[in-house]
């Protein structure tokens, strides 16, 4: 049944007529009529392309069997079958401003010589009339009515024939909106199953060793090509075909034509080239991938050349360029690249596809001197062929199907991966065959960043830093320098244009005034009270206390802390209250309510005495249990109140991508509990525990995504860093993991006193290593589905370029990635996003001290409230690593500045926040150039009161206030760890839990340490003072 529209079908048949008129030289524009016929095929007969079929399914969106047409300037004459008939006349009804159709019809076989005969007699006339009759050569067709045709076409003169192959080619290759979408389609079929079935089964082969044959898989392949809903494809099944058999080469025997064959040889994990082209609608797609497994150095290097060649073929394939112009800039692009290696070129790179496969009048080879022009459709291939080295023999070759718009190149099979590293895998070999993968391995790393930047590599072992690239110091200051330059002007721009903002609120959104709580809506409310004496109403969440033999409630929004005394025969009670920030303390925490700064008088402060203990004693244990039960209630609602809502989840019902045992830190559980499965949908990720617990995250509110595989770490892990927080397991987090752990954390004490050497422990040795290897490459398979199915790409850590700092009080080991620099193994983890931050400065740098700080202020620190939060340090580095994480920033393009002292930065940001304009007039961060003259010689005076006072833990010092209380609220830490008790506390200790005040302890204790190599000569002299 014909399925075009009317209106397609009258454009394309104006289309055809308007062509036909055009002045040419071809075959087609000389003569007078053109005749094209279609066979019959057998069903489930395999045709191959056909010039002819190609007119048919141009013009009537689909085959047309058993049909001849002949084109004249005033009709279009249709041989064809009754039902045929049908069809093309209802297609053409009522149609104007184009040829009459005129139907011959035969309703059996044994009517067609007749019906043919009284058509070329009324097309023709007699049989000595002269015509010039356009034919399509070397297209055989099948059927009787076929074999009359070709009978009378080639009966000589004075009827005269003219090839028109190439005519139609023509006419067919600038593809219109209609061919251009069933185009995008069957390139949704191909890279759908490249992506979901075959790399995965490719992938599982290697990893199990397996034997199967590239025939075999070859078939495999070609099944999702007619059952695309197996791939959750919801298209016409009955539309889709295959181009060709899948071609699946690998083993050192390659042919890398398009009508190379799948052998009977097993697949080979060495280099792999599979080729892919599914067709939907008689519309053809392709595309050709290199896996390289173990590569050597030199594989990887003309791999990497071979994409550079490709973006240059991509770069010259534009409208009005010819394709032998393209071919040649190829060719030179490979012989700058690597000499000698053009030698192994193909001899063209791609051709016209569309209805045919191969358009063999659109190759882009060194001779055809057509041009390209705007909805052409190329299969662009790129291959290297009878190349060898070490190894032995193999070809590289990647192909894509690409439109040409109007200055640009539309690549429609860019979804199926081809950089180095996403076709790049490593086996677990023999051990002799470590060293040539780890050059692999780091030039695979050198080409992963190549684009973004030029990180160091360093031998570890010998603990120096090796340089990849030679840089000049100069340089470096140069672009420092310009850097500088470019951050005050973005400054200025940006504070000329959004004007000062208010700062001087610290309270965050969300938290309510204390005069909004109320306990009591009126005074009947109150329960039964015994005179005289305090009570505490754990409903309506109130402390009640007598005063002047009245009974007044307070809520215990406005309790700050309680605390209980003995002195002689006597038990004190002293209840503190918030005031406002005017008469109270600076430092408030950020947990309590807001007290209105009014012109009134406020209580402080209670005392209650009692000779008798026990009434005190409860109420002060309801008080702290009240207080903690609100507190918890009133951060849990605002944490929730402040999330950012999120869309719904599209669950995929067919196969998804996913990793079972996988756990979730924040955790959800104890043991087991805390396991479950993790699944990437549409727009995000699903995680569902065993306990039923389920947590939602949307591609688009991850801001990094990190995949750190297990080397010497008992754990491979995928996390998200979010930008909007979300609930997990009831608390607010910005950042979730998910982990496998790839050996046990506690070893047995029985098995530590096997022998050296012992067979046991060397075969357990190669479980643990097999079963790591294992879960990396599951973590592995699933990052890449997800990145091959969605705009999201996992950043891996470069662990060459590792080092230890404190982030905080404990010695973390930092490794950098592309845009971050993280600890992802510890929890919780340290996520410093280098896109955020401003300006980076060493501290501490001396020749004589044997490590220094960095401290990174991040871009929002003229707006953030909160001073604390637009700073970060890194504390304790050892030196070794300055230059080289110098190196690094400048490739970020971050501006770092070096000091031989720690500066206070709560202080310098407070000062530098209270008068931006004047900041940025003076030259923004320059004062804290080493270089300028403003330091002067107070830097040595500076230098030396810093060095005395140094503490790497802490960034920066409290406020003194007579009044201030040190933990004047319960925050977070105590909610989770303080048991609540009846201990007697004073108001500085109250809400304190052993491990806060552990943490306490150690800080104080850090206080009062030295680093014996930062300060010899003051530390004899204390000694000597002593003395």
């Amino acid at each position: 049944m014909v399925t075009r529209s009317q209106e397609d079908f009258a454009r394309k048949l104006r289309s055809l007529y308007s062509f036909w008129e055009a002045e040419g030289s071809g075959g087609l524009h000389s003569s007078e009529v053109l005749a094209v016929a279609s066979g019959k095929t057998e069903q489930d007969e395999v045709t191959g392309y056909s010039r002819s079929l190609s007119l048919f399914v141009w013009l009537f969106g689909e085959e047309i069997q058993e049909t001849v047409l002949f084109f004249r300037k005033e009709q279009l004459n249709v041989i064809t079958n009754t039902e045929n008939c049908t069809a093309l006349r209802n297609l053409s009804k009522n149609l104007t401003d184009v040829p009459t159709l005129t139907f011959f019809e035969f309703s059996q076989e044994s009517e067609i010589e007749s019906t043919f005969q009284k058509a070329v007699e009324t097309i023709f006339g007699g049989k000595d009339t002269k015509c010039v009759l356009g034919v399509v050569r070397k297209d055989p067709q099948k059927g009787k009515l076929c074999e009359l045709f070709d009978k009378y076409i080639n009966r000589g003169p004075p009827l005269e024939t003219v090839v028109v192959n190439d005519d139609i080619a023509t006419l067919l290759q600038v593809k219109d909106k209609e061919e251009l979408n069933r185009m995008k389609t069957a390139a949704t079929v191909t890279t759908t199953i490249f992506n979901k079935f075959l790399i995965p089964r490719i992938e599982n082969i290697l990893d199990e060793g397996k034997k199967v044959s590239h025939e075999k898989l070859s078939e495999q392949v070609e099944e999702y090509m007619f059952s695309p809903e197996k791939l959750n494809l919801k298209i016409d099944s009955n539309l889709c075909d295959a181009c060709y058999p899948p071609i699946i080469q690998s083993g050192g025997s390659y042919d890398l034509r398009p009508s190379a064959q799948s052998d009977r040889n097993m697949l080979s994990p060495d280099c792999i080239i599979c080729s892919i082209g599914a067709r939907y609608g008689s519309y053809c797609s392709n595309v050709t991938r290199t896996f390289l497994v173990d590569p050597t150095n030199e594989r990887s290097e003309n791999y990497g050349i071979l994409l550079n060649v490709l973006a240059k073929a991509v770069e010259y394939l534009r409208p009005g360029v010819k394709l032998r112009t393209v071919y040649e800039e190829v060719l030179n692009e490979l012989k700058r690249q690597k000499s000698g290696l053009e030698q192994h070129l193909t001899k063209n790179i791609g051709f016209g596809t569309g209805i045919e496969f191969r358009d063999s009048s659109l190759l882009i080879s060194p001779k055809n001197e057509r041009e390209v022009k705007p909805n052409m459709v190329f299969n662009l291939s790129i291959g290297l062929q009878q190349l060898n080295d070490s190894i032995g023999n193999y070809a590289l070759q990647v192909a894509d199907t690409v439109i040409v718009v109007e200055d640009d190149l539309s690549i429609l099979t860019d979804k199926v991966a081809k950089d180095l590293k996403e076709i790049t895998y490593f086996l677990e070999g023999e051990e002799d065959e470590e060293a040539d993968r780890e050059i692999s391995r780091q030039y695979l790393d050198d080409m992963n960043v190549a684009q973004s930047t030029s990180l160091r590599r360093r031998n570890r072992g010998a603990g120096e830093i090796e340089e990849n690239f030679v840089e000049d110091e100069e340089k470096r200051k140069k672009h420092q320098q310009e850097l500088a330059q470019r951050k005050l002007q973005e400054a200025q721009q940006r504070l000329s244009g959004n004007g000062s903002k208010d700062r001087d609120s610290s309270q965050p959104s969300g938290v309510k005034a204390a005069d909004e709580y109320a306990a009591y809506k009126d005074a009947s409310l109150l329960p039964p009270l015994r005179p005289r004496q305090i009570f505490v109403d754990m409903d309506a969440e109130a402390l009640i206390v007598p005063i002047n033999g009245m009974a007044v409630p307070f809520h215990v929004a406005t309790i700050k802390n309680a605390s209980k005394s003995d002195e002689g025969h006597f038990t004190y009670l002293r209840i503190n209250f918030h005031v406002p920030v005017s008469i109270g303390p600076q430092n408030r925490s950020n947990n309590v309510a807001k007290v209105p700064n009014l012109e009134k008088d406020f209580i402080k402060e209670l005392s209650f005495r009692s000779t008798s203990p026990v009434n005190l004693n409860e109420c002060l244990r309801k008080i702290k249990e009240l207080r903690k039960r609100f507190i918890s209630r009133e951060v849990a609602e605002r944490e929730k109140e402040s999330l950012v809502e999120q869309e719904a989840l599209i669950l995929d019902k067919g196969r998804v991508p996913q990793l079972v045992d996988v756990s979730i830190r924040p955790f959800a559980g104890k043991g087991k509990l805390n396991s479950g499965i993790l699944e990437a949908h549409s727009n995000g990720f699903r995680y569902k525990a065993k306990t039923g617990f389920v947590v939602d995250i949307l591609y688009r509110n991850i801001k990094h995504a990190f995949f750190q595989e297990a080397k010497s770490e008992i754990i491979v892990v995928l996390h998200f860093h979010l930008k909007h927080a979300i609930m997990v397991g009831g608390k607010k987090s910005q950042d979730v993991q998910f982990y496998t752990e790839v050996m046990e954390g506690a070893i047995k004490l029985s098995n530590s006193r096997r022998r050296n050497f012992d067979q046991e422990e060397v075969e357990e040795e190669q479980r643990e290593r097999e079963m790591r290897n294992k879960i990396n490459r599951a973590f592995y398979r699933f990052v890449k589905e997800v990145e091959n199915g969605n705009a999201i790409e996992f950043d891996i850590p470069y662990r060459e370029l590792c080092f230890s700092g404190a982030p905080a009080t404990a010695t973390l080991t930092l490794v950098p990635t592309l845009h971050c620099i993280v600890d992802l193994i510890d929890w919780p983890p340290f996520i410093l996003s280098l896109p955020d931050v401003e300006i980076a400065c060493f501290e501490r740098v001396d020749f004589s001290l044997k490590s220094f700080d960095i401290v990174f202020i991040y871009k929002n620190f003229e707006t953030e409230p909160e001073v604390k939060k637009c700073f970060v340090r890194i504390s304790s580095i050892p030196k070794e690593e300055l230059k080289s994480l110098q190196s690094f920033l400048d490739e970020q393009d971050i501006k770092y500045y070096e000091s031989r002292v720690s500066l206070n930065w709560t202080d310098v940001l407070k000062s530098i926040r209270s008068d931006l304009p004047v900041f940025y007039e003076e030259g923004g961060w320059e004062f804290l150039n080493p270089d300028s003259s403003e330091e002067g010689s107070g830097n040595e005076e500076e230098a030396a009161s810093s060095e005395a006072s140094y503490n790497p833990s802490d960034s920066e010092s409290e406020d003194d206030s007579d009044e201030y209380e040190p933990d004047e609220e319960v925050d977070t830490k105590e909610l989770e760890g303080s048991s609540g008790g009846e201990a007697e506390l004073s108001s500085e200790e109250e809400g304190l839990d052993w491990d806060e005040m552990e943490r306490r302890a150690a800080e104080e204790d850090k206080e009062k340490r030295r680093y014996p190599e930062d300060d010899r000569e003051n530390s004899q002299s204390r000694k000597r003072s002593r003395r």
